[in-house]
């Protein structure tokens, strides 16, 4: 028997820059970066995290209009992870991207 396993993320935050749409061998994507801000350090200061959040298929385009630098949206997708070793052998070379299946924009700031 398989144990079911759910690669999930849901993230809110900011937007740190207008997305960037890049074209080529007839499949297009966006990406663009999410900052959130969690729980306060002892010294008083947020812990500050950037996520690189991609897009594919008709959200592109969604993303590419709406989307802007200081936009406060909620991102939900899955985690995906990237190497630029051969075998994933040093974890330094390994960037995980949130692939996202859904973007909108969050009305309330927390």
């Amino acid at each position: 028997m398989h144990k079911l396993h759910r690669n999930g993320v849901e993230l809110i935050g900011d937007v740190d820059d207008d997305p960037v749409v890049h074209s080529g061998n007839s499949k297009s994507f966006a990406v663009f970066v999410l900052v959130t801000r969690e729980r306060l350090t002892p010294q008083g200061r947020p812990v500050v995290n950037f996520h690189r959040i991609t897009v594919y298929g008709g959200l592109v385009d969604y993303v590419a209009n709406s989307i802007r630098k200081g936009d406060y949206v909620e991102v939900r997708g899955r985690l995906q992870s990237k190497s630029f070793s051969e075998n994933y052998t040093d974890p330094r070379d390994i960037i995980m991207d949130v692939v996202a299946k859904e973007v909108f924009p969050h009305g309330i700031r927390e």
